[in-house]
């Protein structure tokens, strides 16, 4: 008999038989550790079978030498001498998974001890990128062991009942909000209160709650869009931050009431006292100034209000002067413009009652003016007279 340490020492018989035949008697001593190695994927989002496969046959190895972090395990039995299975469930939606067994817990068929051994995954069920249709002006995202939390501002005017989201989600998992499936860049939701998906893993016992939140961003717009006096009738021009008005001589300008229009949501007020359209009062002894505040009152403009008085014949008053003259009013025709002296570079401009500009021209060296108003239509409009010293607004009514 032989006696080795390693069965490819026995290269050859041992000895003969008288009939000839070889006899070998071989006793090996087995100096191999046992060592199982643990076969995850290295991602998941699901529950999953991992394998522990020994390098040689073991004796002793069973579950409670099996040591796990953010997960549980069940169902562990052996295929083979060398070969194990178990399920592998989750605890965390975001998680690494360690699957690690403990040195000395067991042993080789010939009584050796193993060695230590591990492996790890990474285990995420949810939404990998979460969009909506509009582009936001911001958005974040709040990790938790359940769930994530998104938080989406969008542009003012934006309407939360019809938003698409387009997403991604983790491998072989499903979602659906309130029973409904959900399906990436199709499905319309109604976002007015927070929208809970349920993201379901293949695993259906295995599940997350994603909160998806829409805010709409304060609106900045503090644009005064148009303006008049109710009564009598006249129409604002507005220019930059200025509105001029006109109105006739002996009106009492002690107590008018604008009619005007802003953009949006913004307020007004004057002297900080709020502003109603068609129904607030004011003195226009002096220029009144309007604070225009938008809905995020980081944002408004103030706007100053000047109202003079022109003669029946059109004469607008300045200083107690007549400066000007027009006529006649209303006009069907021709409208003369007549100033006291020569006009020098002076730009005459004629609005509409939109505001919209329908004829410009400048006059110099001259001191009477006409503008053909027999192809206007009937209707309102504003006069604007502008030279280097000069700035007058008048209202024209075309018949």
């Amino acid at each position: 008999m032989r006696i080795v340490c390693d069965d490819k020492k026995v290269s050859g018989p041992c000895a003969k038989l008288s009939d000839g035949n070889s006899v070998d008697f071989a006793a090996m001593i087995d100096t191999i550790r046992p060592v199982i190695t643990v076969n995850v994927p290295p991602s998941m989002s699901s529950t999953y079978k991992a394998y522990f496969v020994a390098n040689v046959p073991v004796s002793g190895f069973d579950s409670s030498m099996v040591k796990i972090t953010n997960a549980v395990m069940s169902n562990f039995k052996q295929l083979s001498p060398r070969t194990f299975i178990a399920d592998i469930r989750p605890q965390i939606n975001r998680s690494w998974i360690s699957v690690n067994i403990v040195a000395d817990t067991f042993t080789s068929v010939t009584g050796i001890k193993n060695i230590a051994s591990s492996d790890s995954t990474y285990f995420f069920l949810g939404f990998k990128n979460y969009d909506l249709n509009v582009k936001p002006l911001s958005k974040s995202v709040t990790n938790g062991n359940y769930g994530d939390n998104y938080v989406f501002n969008l542009p003012y005017g934006t309407r939360k009942d019809s938003l698409i989201a387009s997403f991604t989600l983790s491998d072989t998992s499903i979602a659906d909000v309130n029973y409904i499936p959900q399906t990436s860049n199709v499905t319309i939701n109604n976002f007015s209160s927070p929208l809970v998906y349920k993201i379901i893993a293949k695993d259906t016992t295995l599940y997350m709650m994603d909160t998806v939140s829409v805010l709409i961003n304060k609106d900045t717009a503090c644009t005064m869009l148009n303006y008049a006096i109710k009564s009598p009738v006249a129409i604002g021009k507005i220019s930059g931050d200025s509105i001029s008005v006109l109105l006739p001589v002996g009106t009492n300008i002690t107590s008018l009431v604008a009619d005007y229009k802003t953009a949006n949501t913004a307020k007004v007020s004057v002297n900080g006292i709020a502003q109603a359209s068609d129904t607030t009062a004011n003195s226009f002894s002096s220029p009144v100034n309007y604070l225009v505040t938008a809905q995020d009152t980081n944002y408004h403009k103030n706007y100053n209000v000047s109202v003079s008085l022109v003669t029946s014949a059109g004469n607008i008053l300045k200083d107690g002067n007549e400066s000007i003259n027009i006529y006649p009013t209303p006009v069907s025709d021709v409208l003369h413009i007549e100033f006291n002296s020569p006009a020098k570079h002076i730009r005459l401009n004629l609005f509409d009652e939109q505001g919209k500009s329908v004829l410009s021209k400048e006059v110099d060296g001259v001191k009477n003016a006409n503008i053909d108003m027999s192809l206007f239509p009937s209707g309102i409009y504003s006069l604007h007279i502008e030279g280097q010293d000069l700035k007058y607004t008048r209202q024209v009514v075309k018949q």
